[in-house]
């Protein structure tokens, strides 16, 4: 019986001296710091009331330790305050490992931050909708491209697990389409995704959704070929396309939540919520852009027009060099551009330095009121319709008269004079820009 006691009590020791408190999250105090200021970092640890350490190091050296000597009840702890230039002396990444004292260094939560020389910041994985808004009526797809990048640029990162949140009693997933497929995990599958779950476990902390999708990219791609770690080249970029459909008895508006089930490591994640709301149609256009020039046009009458208001995204993730019209120019670098507003049934070259996606969000442009004012020769015009359009069709108007003599676009080219076994280019389609030649001035409009 005593034996028995005995081991007991030893079990119990040994457990109370196996136990120890992990660090579950970690971040700054605020979005960032300045040389001025006392940097703090919060988090929280599972047991409670236990020493924290955060050791600050750079390039596999530690260079000061901070630290909450105990943290509260419920776990959560907040690091003595210390000035921020006492710590970061020069420019580069810097690693923050958090850890309590009945846990290792190296088991300690890492959080990666940058020092630019006058601030230091969270290094993050971001992902956003675009539009952050939209109005729909009932029972209509919306489209909402999810959109990647980091803080600061790293076109090599990824290692991201991503659940998108939404109300089923409000909106329905229709299909998703562009689906990232380098480095994504869930590739295998013909969606590249998982889903839709019952969101059972609130992760979103948004009681109001009840359905999530998943999406998973690896940090890296593995070329068993060469063997060797290829880089992910995916920054900046659209993870994936998702058209909702709003139920019949939608309601006022309805919020699409992004979280990160994984991060790279080091890496924390920010995002914002899509807004749908009820009212009149908007939609979504999404154009590709290659590296060097892209035709395009819009089918969409954005809210603001301005050059620098459609192109902003394109500018900050400084891809767009140059656009231009047949006669105006536009330079992000320059304040003295002609190019000031983007006009239906136009069509506008613009260059770019990597592969992105323009995006605008506005109303459908109705074709019959969009009138195409045609000058004799070479006229630069864009395509307003929301669906492909046979050609012979679309330019109707111009063929019967005998008035158009050539259109050319997508490296493609319709000669009404030539046999259609000659001519490569057989329809019009959303997004692209076109050149037409036609003999005389004339005003037109597609069906």
């Amino acid at each position: 019986m005593k034996a028995h006691i005995l081991m007991l009590v030893l079990s119990v020791i040994l457990m109370v001296l196996s136990a120890h408190a992990d660090v579950e999250s970690l971040s700054l105090g605020k979005s960032f710091y300045t040389d001025e200021e006392k940097i703090e970092f919060i988090g929280t640890e599972e047991d409670g009331n236990q020493q924290v350490s955060v050791a600050i190091k750079k390039g596999g050296s530690t260079i000061t330790l901070l630290g909450d000597p105990s943290s509260d009840a419920d776990g959560t702890f907040a690091t003595i305050p210390r000035l921020v230039e006492d710590i970061f002396t020069s420019i580069g990444t810097y690693e923050a490992i958090a850890f309590t004292s009945t846990q290792k260094i190296e088991d300690g939560i890492i959080l990666n931050l940058e020092y630019d020389g006058s601030k230091v910041a969270e290094v993050s994985q971001i992902v956003a909708p675009r539009p952050p808004q939209i109005t729909v009526p009932e029972d209509e797809i919306v489209s909402v491209f999810v959109k990647y990048e980091t803080e600061p640029a790293d076109q090599e990162l990824v290692g991201l697990g991503l659940h998108v949140h939404y109300d089923s009693t409000q909106v329905t997933v229709e299909d998703v389409t562009r689906v990232r497929r380098k480095s994504n995990i869930l590739s295998t599958s013909s969606t590249g995704y998982a889903g839709p779950y019952n969101d059972d476990s609130n992760t979103d902390n948004d009681t109001s959704t009840n359905k999530y999708l998943v999406f998973a990219w690896a940090q890296h791609e593995y070329d068993s070929v060469n063997q060797t770690i290829l880089p992910s080249e995916f920054f900046p970029g659209i993870l994936a396309k998702i058209n909702f459909r709003t139920a019949t008895n939608f309601a006022a508006s309805t919020t699409v939540n992004f979280h990160a089930k994984s991060t790279a490591v080091g890496y924390s994640f920010q995002t914002t919520s899509l807004t749908i709301s009820k009212g009149d149609l908007q939609i979504t256009q999404g154009i590709e852009l290659h590296v060097g020039w892209n035709q395009i046009s819009l089918n969409v009458n954005p809210a603001n027009n301005a050059a620098e208001s459609i192109f902003s995204d394109l500018i900050d993730e400084n891809s767009l060099t140059k656009a231009f019209s047949k006669t105006e120019n536009f330079d992000p670098t320059s304040t003295e551009n002609t190019l000031t507003a983007i006009s239906q049934g136009s069509g506008y070259w613009l260059h770019s330095d990597k592969e992105s996606m323009l995006i605008v969000t506005g109303t459908p442009i109705e074709t019959s009121s969009s009138i195409y004012e045609l000058k004799r020769g070479w006229n630069h015009v864009g395509f307003v319709a929301q669906n492909p359009i046979d050609i012979t069709t679309a330019l109707n108007d111009l063929i019967v008269i005998g008035n158009l003599i050539r259109i050319i676009g997508e490296g493609k080219n319709f000669d009404p004079a030539l046999p259609s076994s000659l001519n490569t280019l057989t329809q019009l389609r959303p997004d692209v820009g076109y050149w037409i030649k036609v003999k005389h001035d004339q005003d037109f409009t597609m069906p």
